[in-house]
């Protein structure tokens, strides 16, 4: 029957008759089956169906109205939700029948379309609580995704907010008990997301984990600390150890057994010195992580990940700001090339290269690895905030193809971005700092691109790789050639249409041949790096420098430039 039917391809009726006809004596059954149908009267099927979604209907509308007397709204867990259990994120129980999410909506939209008005307003309420408790639903797991956790169990207008226990609300409760409950996680998942930048930006270690997997390193590390716990050190070796190589390759064994007995040992009034507010319901969550991120301090310190170089070798990135480099499909490529003008080996640590699966919480450990760093340098180096000091070679950070992640991520990390990196009193924070971060695209349309435009350095296919590269190899061939000379190079970006008068000064003059700086011994370069979406001001900026040789900075600054 295969054969003869199904694989043979039929151009019309006539070829199907005949494909029937071809069939063997035990093929009759099918033929008998088939004439059924073809006798059948399609007007007769239509009622059918209508009948069958009219019994649905009416069986839908019976169980919402029973739900309004004995129904009730149940949450996930945050272990059903930490392990993605979708069918147990929102659950309408009604005596013996449960629906799960996605079937409360398909029999509330049965019973919209297929009931009148007057039946509707008795089971209005539920069908209201529903898009309550969907919003309910997001902000508790998203809380829980980000490694918030609640220290009591009840509360008048939470209900029970055990971690452990799902949430339950009758149906039969009033609609600003709904409203209040979810006014109630909004504000808890807002205070976390705060909490959690505070914490990050305050203990630098814990930028390399995401808060659920500090959670379970804690879990670990009290298991480990139990008295006559058995194989101790291979189940350190095994849980604990590889997620401390991520801060420190070269960790050792001692450094773990440091951070076991740092556990057990630890004096929670150490905490004080943070000030932290405590006016929330998450405290012991909070307490737990910065705990975890002050024992895990002194292997970040001595980490040698993010060694800074101090020889005056600038690539024109600007420190302190973020860096926007749109390229071609082969970015990886142009990556590469970027650390290598960077004289920098990249890690793990440096580089996240994005994927729809990427979070938003993978995204923020990046920056803030990036941005904690300078803290580091300034204990481990001599180096002072100087304008000078921003020709130095820092370790740098990389988020690359940001418009492969998902929708709802791009959105949050917009507007993580912008808080932690771009609104003015962030800006006017990290104005000295040493951090080095590098947004490069092969889309300059998807919306994080659009936020970073005025940071975008150059539109290039060969990225680090051409004139950079090139202006630093003759560089360095003035070096050799004058080694008896100090050489200072100054490095003056031009990465927005406008000039920027007061920076370009500030630039051009950071070495002044007059004051301390030995003339007759000393060579100053200047490397201009030219963006391409300079405005044509740049051509009269050129000549007047390069032809002219002398800059007027503009009508409202009395400062040039010969």
């Amino acid at each position: 029957m295969q054969e003869i039917l199904w694989k043979c391809p039929l151009e019309d009726m006539t070829s199907l008759a005949k494909a029937i006809l071809k069939l063997p004596l035990k093929g009759q059954k099918f033929v008998k089956m088939i004439r059924k149908c073809c006798d059948m009267d399609l007007n007769n099927i239509s009622t059918m169906v209508n009948e069958a979604d009219k019994l649905r209907t009416e069986k839908s509308l019976k169980q919402l109205n029973d739900a309004m007397n004995s129904g009730e709204w149940q949450f996930a867990s945050c272990k059903d939700a930490l392990q993605g259990k979708k069918e147990e994120e929102l659950i309408l129980k009604i005596t013996n029948t449960v629906w799960r999410y996605e079937e409360i909506g398909e029999n509330i939209d049965r019973v919209l379309l297929g009931v009148e008005k007057q039946e509707l307003k008795k089971i209005e309420s539920a069908i209201q609580q529903f898009e309550e408790c969907k919003e309910i639903s997001s902000y508790r797991i998203e809380f829980w995704k980000k490694g918030g956790r609640i220290d009591i169990e009840n509360d008048e207008k939470g209900g029970n907010q055990d971690n452990d226990k799902p949430l339950k609300l009758p149906v039969r409760s009033q609609m600003n008990e709904f409203e209040d409950c979810k006014k109630l996680w909004k504000q808890q998942l807002m205070e976390w997301k705060k909490q959690c930048f505070e914490l990050r930006e305050k203990f630098p270690a814990l930028n390399y984990f995401c808060f659920n997997q500090v959670h379970f390193l804690i879990q670990k590390i009290n298991q480990l600390n139990m008295p006559n716990c058995p194989d101790r050190v291979i189940e350190a070796s095994k849980y604990i150890k590889p997620f401390l190589q991520k801060i420190k390759y070269n960790v050792t064994d001692h450094d773990v057994n440091n951070v076991l007995r740092g556990w057990k040992g630890f004096d929670p009034k150490d905490l004080d010195q943070y000030n932290f507010n405590n006016n929330n319901n998450f405290r012991k969550c909070r307490d737990s992580i910065a705990k975890f991120g002050m024992i895990l301090h002194p292997i970040w310190m001595s980490s040698q990940h993010n060694c800074v170089e101090e020889k005056p070798f600038s690539i024109g990135l600007n420190a302190g700001k973020p860096n926007l480099i749109i390229g071609s499909k082969e970015l990886l490529f142009e990556l590469l090339g970027l650390f290598e003008s960077q004289r920098f080996i990249p890690r793990a640590e440096h580089i996240l290269i994005c994927n729809e699966t990427t979070t938003e919480e993978d995204i923020a450990c990046l920056i803030f690895r990036a941005i904690t760093n300078h803290k580091k340098m300034l204990l481990t180096t001599d180096l002072t905030i100087t304008e000078t000091n921003h020709n130095l070679v820092k370790p740098l950070y990389c988020l690359v193809y940001p418009e492969k992640l998902a929708f709802a991520t791009l959105d949050h990390i917009c507007q993580d971005i912008h808080e932690l990196l771009l609104n003015d009193i962030r800006l006017e924070q990290l104005k000295n700092s040493f951090y080095m971060f590098v947004v490069m695209s092969s889309e300059p349309t998807n919306d994080l691109c659009k936020i970073l435009a005025p940071f975008q350095l150059y539109t290039s296919g060969q990225v680090a790789m051409g004139k950079s590269r090139l202006i630093q190899r003759d560089i360095q061939r003035i070096r050799k050639i004058h080694k008896a000379k100090t050489i200072h190079e100054i490095c003056v970006a031009f990465n927005s249409k406008d000039i920027d008068w007061v920076t370009i000064m500030n630039r051009f003059w950071s070495h002044h041949p007059y004051s301390d700086i030995d003339e007759e011994n000393t060579l100053i370069i200047y490397h201009l790096n030219i963006s391409s979406c300079v405005s044509k001001e740049i051509n009269d900026f050129l000549f007047e420098l390069l032809f002219l040789q002398h800059i007027n900075s503009s009508s409202q600054m009395s400062q040039c430039f010969h």
